[in-house]
């Protein structure tokens, strides 16, 4: 097999290296750009709405997960044509497609007008946020020239930084330790582009596999985000089960299955509730003889939000070099491309 370095410059074409390696920097750059926008919609909410589609919508996942123990506010992730009819003038509802042309967010947006909803729109540019200005509803222009899966860095922050400018959130470790967040990641996404690292040893393992990802709910939108990468970058299919939800119904799927060539991913947690440990451990002695099993832990990270952000930087990774080893170019998206001419 060629080394990495030849992998990259023969099927990476489109720079996907390049973008995951940015994530700490659109967290910096994030941070500069919402100094200049302003938001009108200042008042007390009741809940927290996030409309969005694929590597939009990930973002507010990402909030959900850091926030769910923070704020007294829920925070729903939509996706879908329509937002929930309890979404009313009190909800803040929160607009994100980095093309500003997803068709089913169009249509969230729509409704929110027709409801006379002010939401925040969060987009490079496309129809949402020529209405958005059109309609003076408060917005911030993300830098272009990313694929959406690949602006992570971008939309989580600049949801977290929209609930710090409206008094949603006001003391957290994401924005107010942002220097040393950004430090340590740039420090672990430089370690894993390497000939020789974890991602890439993990890629090697299971790039030809079924992979099946399992975590806790401190890690759920992580195990997503891994599947979804899988799908997009790697071309290939995967699933995920959170745990302890997965021992109460996944579990007997393996009496009858008949698929061959298993590879099972662990994301550990370190501060995993101590039942849900216990939960992992007797599940992974009773899956011993279904597949190959693979843990995935980070360690020596600042705080929760450092080790949650790594770990997603970990499997976008893998989902790369996957990509690679299978001689694939993983930035194109064809079949979601044809699919929009289609409809």
């Amino acid at each position: 097999m060629k080394n990495i370095k030849d992998l990259i410059e023969l099927y990476d074409k489109d720079d996907m290296c390049d973008a995951i390696m940015s994530l700490p920097e659109q967290i910096e750059i994030s941070k500069e750009i919402i100094k200049k926008c302003s938001f009108s919609n200042n008042k007390k909410y009741k809940n927290i709405v996030v409309c969005g589609m694929g590597g939009s919508a990930i973002g507010g996942d990402f909030c959900k997960l850091f926030l769910k123990d923070e704020l007294s506010l829920s925070i729903h992730v939509n996706r879908g044509y329509s937002i929930p009819n309890w979404v009313d003038n009190d909800s803040l509802v929160i607009i994100s497609s980095y093309s500003g042309n997803t068709e089913e967010t169009i249509s969230c947006y729509n409704m929110c007008i027709d409801k006379k909803i002010d939401p925040v729109v969060i987009s490079t540019g496309g129809y949402l946020l020529k209405a958005a200005q059109e309609n003076n509803n408060s917005y911030i222009k993300v830098p272009a020239g990313y694929q959406p899966r690949a602006a992570l860095g971008f939309s989580l922050s600049f949801i977290m930084l929209t609930l710090r400018e409206l008094d949603i959130v006001n003391n957290n470790q994401f924005i107010d330790n942002t220097s040393k967040l950004v430090e340590s990641l740039k420090d672990f996404t430089s370690s894993l582009h390497s000939e020789s690292n974890n991602a890439l040893d993990l890629a090697k393992q299971i790039y030809n596999k079924y992979v099946i990802i399992y975590t806790s709910d401190k890690l759920d939108s992580v195990a997503y985000r891994f599947r979804c990468q899988l799908a997009e970058n790697s071309k290939i299919i995967s699933s995920h089960f959170i745990f302890p939800e997965q021992n109460h119904n996944e579990i007997e799927a393996f009496e009858n299955m008949n698929i061959d060539n298993i590879a099972f991913v662990w994301l550990n947690h370190p501060n995993d509730l101590l039942q849900n440990k216990k939960r992992i451990n007797i599940t992974k002695n009773l899956l011993a003889n279904s597949g190959k099993h693979y843990d995935v832990k980070i360690e020596n990270s600042l705080n929760n939000y450092d080790l949650v952000l790594k770990m997603a930087n970990f499997v976008d990774w893998v989902s790369f070099y996957c990509a690679l080893l299978h001689k694939t170019n993983p930035s194109p998206v064809n079949s979601i491309s044809k699919l929009k001419s289609l409809l």
